[in-house]
């Protein structure tokens, strides 16, 4: 019987000593930030093809103070590098791009200061595993001397296998107007040039979605809109399910043509 596992993306902190690894992974069980709850089973994977600014929840700089990990009693500041290893360049690439601890590299912080870029760069790599078809990766990260006083943080992805787009259904919340029946709509992604056993990348996903709707106004729904979707991971065979609802609203259709009589005629 195929197992689904479905999750949403969850905030998490992972504080440790300086040297000391912390992980991230893509399909452990991680409670919601503050909360001690397990992500709630039926909920779907959450897509977005660029990442977002991540911010800090309020609670956590009280929390990695109230911990004290490595901070020097005089509140030293730190000079840092970032390291990434990764076997897909473009992880690598991508996380040193967006992630906190690379945006804010120029900024000297305190040991604290520097976990806490850390913790939320360990999320922001999941994100980056996530946009990439990774559902079953993990990201790793140290903070370790580096001499001369600086510091350095070393990020670790390790990426698993990427996942393929599984099945895939359109489902309309309004019926199509009976003028229009014989034009039939799309039914799947396929439908609009994702093909079921491409790459589960989130920019190609959400790329097809946006078809749906210029498709529906192509057949002469002007004003249709996408009514919402839902991303679903199946462990078993390691692909990513989708559902696309969207509402057609009015038919539109030409009208007569009308030319005054004394308009001229273009003979070419």
């Amino acid at each position: 019987m195929t197992v689904r596992l479905t999750f949403i993306l969850a905030a998490a902190l992972l504080l440790a000593g300086c040297g000391a690894f912390r992980s991230q992974e893509a399909g452990e069980d991680r409670p919601l930030f503050g909360s001690g709850k397990q992500p709630p089973s039926g909920a779907g994977v959450n897509l977005h093809a660029g990442i977002p600014a991540p911010s800090i929840p309020p609670d956590l700089t009280a929390q990695a103070r109230g911990l004290g990990v490595g901070q020097a009693a005089d509140g030293r500041l730190y000079n840092y590098t970032v390291e990434v290893k990764a076997q897909k360049e473009e992880l690598a690439a991508t996380f040193e791009k967006i992630s906190r601890l690379s945006q804010m590299q120029a900024e000297a912080a305190t040991m604290t200061t520097l976990e806490q870029r850390l913790s939320v760069s360990l999320e922001e790599g999941l994100d980056i595993l996530h946009s990439y078809g990774y559902y079953e990766g993990k990201v790793d990260g140290r903070i370790e001397p580096a001499g001369d006083g600086r510091l350095k943080a070393v990020v670790v992805f390790t990426h698993g296998p990427r996942y393929k787009i599984g099945s895939s259904k359109i489902i309309l919340t309004n019926p199509l107007d009976k003028r229009n029946e014989a034009k039939a709509p799309p039914k799947t992604l396929a439908d609009v040039g994702l093909e079921t056993g491409a790459p589960a990348m989130a920019r190609d996903v959400l790329a097809a979605v946006a078809r749906v709707e210029d498709s529906f106004r192509n057949l002469g729904y002007p004003r249709a809109r996408g009514e919402g979707t839902r991303f679903v991971i199946d462990r078993s065979q390691k692909t990513l399910d989708a559902e696309v609802q969207g509402d057609p609203r009015h038919f539109a259709s030409l009208g007569d043509v009308i030319r005054p009589a004394d308009a001229p005629v273009d003979q070419h």
